[in-house]
């Protein structure tokens, strides 16, 4: 798997600080999610929305550090959490979540262009394969 390069994780979070300016973003992201496919609602039954949008902002800011740093003690908890022995996401799922995401930030970030998508694109893969288990 190729790593993000450093400008595009520096890319990547310009663009994320762009998005979280939108008391908006979290809310949109989660719209278009659960509406990319009928069985993701099923793992949204009883959400708090407001505490799940801090729990992602929080998780995409581990994703852009995992995506400099390899750590895996960073996505540990969330792995464990979206693993078999916790919601039991299923891998075909991610894409779901990485496509929902990345329209929400062309829709939020003004300054979004194709150089940016690309940025994100290589900074969430290899987190996103960590915590599907398809690394």
């Amino acid at each position: 798997m190729t790593a993000a390069s450093q400008e595009q994780i520096m890319l990547a979070r310009a663009s994320y600080a762009r998005c979280q300016r939108s008391p908006e973003f979290f809310r949109r992201f989660y719209e278009r999610f659960l509406a990319s496919a009928p069985e993701i609602q099923g793992y949204f039954t009883d959400t708090d929305f407001n505490k799940q949008e801090r729990l992602l902002e929080h998780g995409i800011m581990l994703l852009l550090i995992y995506a400099k740093r390899k750590n895996p003690s960073l996505l540990t908890r969330i792995t464990e959490r979206h693993g078999p022995k916790g919601l039991g996401i299923p891998a075909r799922l991610y894409p779901r979540f990485t496509a929902s995401f990345l329209a929400t930030v062309q829709q939020f970030d003004l300054r979004c262009d194709q150089a940016t998508i690309d940025a994100w694109e290589a900074a969430l893969k290899p987190g996103i394969a960590f915590i599907s288990g398809s690394t």
